[in-house]
């Protein structure tokens, strides 16, 4: 029947349909080709950024072709690669800078790839280290805080390595500033050492060793207390007669956020800056100043008094009889024998002989005796 009607059909009939068999041919063409260049374009982008060596553009390219062709492996393999290379770019460059030594270019690239891979943190960890090779300490802390914060509590490896690490680079800091504060100490400047102090003091209370425990905790709490002690003393001898009322810090309430200042660090502090007049008025009786070291060892004498240690320690008999003497060449043998005689109450066995013969020597001048 179908061959029948063929037969009948006319040959406009059989053009047409040549004809209409030919236009669904170009059009299939056509659309293969159109889904071609669709699905390469993402691919065509990818291969002229790379020509004209944008790798940044090629791999976002590669990746917008991925996420509509997961299945594309070979795509994938390049995609990697590329992403490889991308990463390692500033990290050669930095790599080849320290080879030659030039630690600022170094730094310069580390950052650049820190801002496209934040979460590189063994890279985070090289840049804080050259910024303390360089001195540049507020950017080095801050790095090593940064990555202690956002990696706590995860188990990192990173974190523990930052935290040593802050800790060395606190303490290393802090002492490069004290030493040079203890020079102007020396020099007698010491209105400039305060200041050096204070900076030593404000590091020192930053210092990731006070959250140790306990014996790291009191050995960075006794070094904090050193530091204001001597600070304390250098205001008061760049006349500040004020700095002894107050043995507090502006950087307590980091070191005790939960209390007040414990009374056996306000004890420690108190002993401690006592000792500098100690040691202050030890020096002016090498040079026979009489009086003033006889109103330095009575100023450390009454600071130890105020906290009843003298009781407990075996230096005080010293500091007793070094006021006596100086209060006797000083011409006031009342204020030396109100010390021997409490020498000899309280301390009877030290330097006897010596303190027998100064007691002596007072009792005859003062026309009195033991006796009385």
């Amino acid at each position: 029947m179908i061959i029948q009607s063929l037969s009948r059909t006319s040959p406009a009939v059989y053009a047409l349909i040549i004809l209409l068999v030919l236009n669904l041919g170009v059009m299939a063409w056509f659309g293969y080709h159109w889904h071609q260049r669709y699905q390469d374009r993402y691919l065509d982008r990818a291969e002229q950024s790379l020509i004209d060596g944008n790798k940044a553009e090629a791999i976002r390219a590669f990746s917008a072709h991925m996420r509509d062709y997961p299945d594309d492996d070979s795509t994938a393999v390049r995609l990697e690669d590329l992403q490889q290379q991308y990463r390692r770019r500033y990290l050669d460059e930095a790599e080849a800078h320290l080879q030659t030594d030039d630690k600022v270019a170094a730094i310069k690239e580390y950052r650049s790839h820190i801002e496209d891979y934040p979460d590189d943190y063994e890279v985070r960890l090289k840049l804080a280290r050259l910024y303390e090779e360089l001195n540049i300490n507020d950017a080095s802390e801050s790095m090593y805080r940064n990555i202690i914060e956002e990696l706590s509590g995860s188990g990192n490896r990173v974190e523990a390595i930052a935290r040593q690490r802050l800790l060395r680079h606190i303490n290393e800091w802090a002492n490069e500033i004290k030493i040079r504060a203890d020079r102007l100490f020396e020099k007698g400047q010491f209105e400039a050492a305060a200041e050096e102090y204070t900076r030593v003091i404000n590091l020192r209370s930053r210092n990731p060793a006070l959250d140790a425990g306990d014996a790291v905790r009191g050995r960075a709490v006794a070094a904090l207390n050193d530091v204001i002690a001597k600070r304390a003393f250098s205001l008061w001898r760049s006349g500040n007669e004020d700095a002894l009322d107050d043995l507090t810090s502006g950087y307590d309430s980091e070191v005790f956020p939960e209390t007040t200042v414990p009374a056996d660090v306000m004890r420690q502090r108190t002993v401690m800056l006592s000792n500098y007049f100690w040691d202050y008025a030890d020096r002016l009786f090498e040079r026979e100043d009489w009086h003033h070291a006889a109103g330095m060892y009575k100023i450390a004498r009454e600071m130890r008094n105020s906290i009843d240690t003298e009781g407990a320690d075996p230096n005080t008999p010293t500091l007793l009889f070094n006021y006596a003497v100086s209060e006797h060449r000083a011409g006031n043998p009342r204020k030396a024998l109100e010390a021997v005689q409490r020498l000899q109450r309280d301390y009877a066995y030290h330097e006897k002989a010596a303190v027998s013969r100064l007691s002596r020597e007072l009792e005859d001048e003062l026309g009195v005796n033991s006796e009385e």
